[in-house]
């Protein structure tokens, strides 16, 4: 945590798995049973000063996360573990820069074995991943074409490369687009398939 400003805070919540309690740590004004004027303006000012250092760790949460969540995924997991966590259908949206949700994924493939990492479940989030793909405001058009094609290929490697030629020879656009013998070359394609391939 070399060079974090506030790295007890960092710390704590990576120790706890959670996010410090904002609401709880917020400076509060109790000016209950305070009578005297010059004790009030003292308790404001006092405020003023706490609600400045409380912002203040709270960007630097914000920002430090990010750090953190690169110090982790570059120094301390494994090649492996950094596929699958890459793999994770919500990776973009809830892991990416949040180290807390990190080490929670971290902690459940460290606890989920080959037995209950059920295939059909992990298809389900390749297709989820891959459908709901879409390119970043920081993503080149490059890079985005190939997180796609990474994604396109994890659901190939389910699912083999033909049932995307099968599931277009079955739609109407497919048999408008190709006229009236399209229905007939169709039928043989996923018939001799049936039968030679599958």
């Amino acid at each position: 945590m070399e060079g974090l400003e506030y790295p007890q805070i960092m710390i704590s919540s990576i120790k706890e798995l959670n996010e410090p309690d904002w609401d709880g740590l917020k400076p509060k004004l109790d000016l209950t049973g305070q009578d005297d004027k010059i004790e009030k303006e003292a308790k404001k000012e006092e405020l003023k000063t706490e609600s400045v250092e409380y912002h203040r760790q709270k960007q630097y949460w914000s920002k430090a996360k990010w750090h953190v969540h690169s110090l982790i995924m570059e120094s301390f997991v494994t090649s492996k573990m950094k596929d699958k966590i890459l793999q994770e259908v919500d990776y973009n949206e809830k892991i990416e820069g949040d180290p807390i949700e990190l080490l929670r994924r971290i902690n459940k493939f460290m606890t989920t074995s080959d037995v209950t990492d059920w295939e059909p479940i992990t298809l389900w989030e390749a297709l989820q991943k891959w459908v709901n793909c879409c390119q970043k405001g920081n993503e080149t058009v490059i890079e985005y074409r190939m997180r796609f094609e990474e994604c396109a290929t994890t659901v190939l490697s389910f699912m083999g490369d033909l049932w995307v030629d099968v599931f277009a020879l079955k739609t109407t656009a497919y048999h408008e687009i190709n006229g009236p013998s399209a229905a007939q070359e169709a039928h043989f394609i996923l018939s001799w398939r049936e039968t030679h391939l599958l």
